[in-house]
């Protein structure tokens, strides 16, 4: 879409506007107004543009976090952690990146199939597992 909120495509034989260049041309007496009554004269469809649909984020939200947390055998324990390091991040730069990696280091196999014990609690199987084996 260009700068003047619309564009005339002779090949599709439409004019498409942006929601912004409708919001203006809504306006009686003002430029917008008068270009879109000449584009109407023209006999040309017009259509409104499509909106670009968003990138999901792949990142987690706290509120992903903390479900995971309270799922997890040690419930409790995590979750006062969980609460510190989020406190903890008030003074760093980047707060959510300084909870991201304490959440990806405490619980590197979040997003694998979890493991349940007797009581169908998650069991948080430790970064370093491997290498205490």
């Amino acid at each position: 879409m260009n700068r003047k909120g619309y564009e005339i495509n002779y090949i599709t034989n439409t004019i498409t506007v942006s929601k912004k260049f409708l919001e203006q041309a809504s306006t009686l007496g003002g430029d917008t107004y008068e270009t879109m009554k000449a584009l109407r004269e023209l006999g040309i469809p017009i259509v409104l543009e499509k909106m670009k649909k968003r990138k999901a984020s792949s990142r987690l939200t706290y509120m992903q976090m903390l479900h995971h947390i309270s799922c997890l055998a040690d419930a409790r324990h995590y979750l006062a952690e969980f609460e510190a390091v989020r406190k903890a991040s008030k003074g760093e730069e980047h707060p959510y990146k300084y909870v991201e990696n304490w959440y990806e280091s405490t619980f590197p196999n979040h997003a694998a199939v979890p493991e349940f014990d007797e009581n169908f609690r998650i069991v948080n199987t430790p970064a370093n597992y491997a290498a205490n084996a």
